[in-house]
C-alpha cells in the first residue's frame, strides 16, 4: 500500500510504501518516517533513510489502521 505525503521542505507529493516504514517519529511540526533500509556515506557510516513529511502522527495513525 501506497500513502501520499507532502515533503516538509518544499511541499511536493512524494508516495511513501507502507512496507517499508521502520517507524514514524512525531515532530513539532509534521513527522519524520523513518525507513528499514540504511544507506552508505561518503566516509563509510550508514545511516537509517528518512524523510520529512507534513502529515501528522494522527494521519498515519488512520491511514495504516494502528489503533
Amino acid at each position: 500500500m501506497f500513502i501520499n505525503v507532502h515533503d516538509i521542505n518544499d511541499g511536493l507529493r512524494v508516495m511513501v510504501n507502507a512496507d517499508d516504514i521502520s517507524r514514524i517519529e512525531e515532530r513539532n511540526a509534521g513527522c519524520v518516517i523513518y525507513y528499514k533500509t540504511s544507506a552508505d556515506d561518503f566516509d563509510g557510516s550508514r545511516h537509517q533513510t528518512m524523510t520529512a513529511v507534513q502529515e501528522d502522527y494522527d494521519f498515519f495513525r488512520n491511514k495504516l489502521n494502528l489503533f
